[in-house]
């Protein structure tokens, strides 16, 4: 009877054994076909070609696409959003924020403005809505800096300035409302000249605190397409020593000064462009580096169509500016095409 029961047991063992194992086996393909399918997906969708839009519902449904996205590409760090697609395409509104490097003298009652700038031709904002047609909307001034507090000279057209001008101008129920929504606009910041340079107090952590407490109100007002530039090199500026941090050094010492200053700064904007993004992920944030970009042109100065990247036509009247890459402590109009072009291009290249 014992050994009846036993052979029993051993039998009822090895059909649970051989169940789990099938079990197992079971998952194991199920979870192999799941990743292969994966795998497969991102090789044919994720380049988001429309003519397999059958085929790559199945990765939504794999939850594929659920995620935004975060990327580099050359001379940015690209955040987009999957619930609010940037679409350059459809953008009908730039809306730029900074100081003199984008500033085109704005009457901030109407509008309208008359270009002027220190490029000794058109700059970077008046040739980016050339190549798309697009209305500008500039709120950038000469001299401003994110936040006055921080600086040696009182410019009262700070950023804070410059967004009670916005909000009193493009906010809802404001004259120009209208003209605008989260889909048709890219709102761009460029800062750091005068927050680096003219520096009295304070950090950059600070600064660059300062200047997303005002992209989160921007972002509150409806702004979903953003588009920060870096700082520039400023020690690669003629005018440098000039800077307060450069003040009773020699101009090595200016260029290791700046050097450090600038690489700060911009790493702080990285590092709370994605704090803010995870944050605040119904948006798009692209951080562009001019320190790249200016690097490379400097490096390859003839290349680029340049007889001087080091020197300023400020002190060479008589010489054609267009030979410059520095108009003065601003690159020149030539320079300010290239910085257009090379921003148009990775915008565009966001749709594809």
């Amino acid at each position: 009877m014992m050994n009846m029961n036993y052979k029993f047991s051993v039998i009822i063992i090895l059909l649970f054994s051989i169940f789990f194992v099938e079990l197992e086996y079971a998952f194991t393909i199920k979870e192999s076909k799941t990743h292969r399918l994966l795998l497969h997906c991102k090789k044919k969708c994720q380049n988001k070609n429309m003519k397999s839009k059958r085929f790559c519902k199945k990765c939504h449904s794999l939850g594929m696409f659920n995620k935004n996205e975060m990327l580099e590409k050359k001379n940015s760090l690209v955040m987009l959003s999957n619930s609010s697609k940037f679409d350059y395409n459809k953008i009908e509104n730039l809306i730029v924020f900074g100081d003199s490097h984008s500033a085109v003298l704005t009457n901030f009652t109407d509008m309208s403005y008359t270009g002027w700038n220190f490029s000794g031709g058109k700059n970077w904002p008046l040739y980016l809505i050339d190549f798309n047609n697009i209305k500008l909307w500039n709120y950038a001034v000469r001299g401003a800096y994110i936040n006055k507090k921080f600086s040696k000279f009182v410019n009262n057209i700070d950023l804070e300035k410059q967004y009670t001008y916005y909000y009193e101008n493009m906010s809802e129920g404001k004259q120009f409302s209208n003209v605008w929504n989260k889909y048709n606009s890219l709102y761009v910041f460029w800062f750091g000249t005068c927050d680096i340079g003219w520096r009295i107090k304070g950090t950059n952590k600070e600064i660059i605190e300062n200047l997303f407490n005002v992209i989160k109100r921007i972002y509150d007002v409806g702004a979903r397409n953003i588009l920060i530039l870096g700082a520039p090199p400023l020690y690669r500026i003629p005018y440098r020593k000039n800077y307060n941090q450069c003040k009773g050094i020699s101009d090595g010492e200016c260029i290791e000064v700046l050097k450090k200053e600038v690489l700060e700064f911009n790493n702080e904007i990285i590092k709370l462009s994605k704090i803010f993004f995870k944050k605040y992920s119904y948006m798009n944030l692209i951080y562009y580096s001019t320190v790249n970009i200016f690097e490379d042109i400097i490096k390859n100065c003839y290349e680029y169509g340049f007889k001087d990247c080091i020197n300023s036509w400020g002190g060479n009247k008589k010489k054609n500016v267009s030979d410059f890459f520095w108009a003065n402590s601003h690159i020149s109009y030539p320079a300010n095409i290239i910085l257009a072009k090379n921003i148009n291009e990775l915008l565009n290249s966001l749709n594809k």
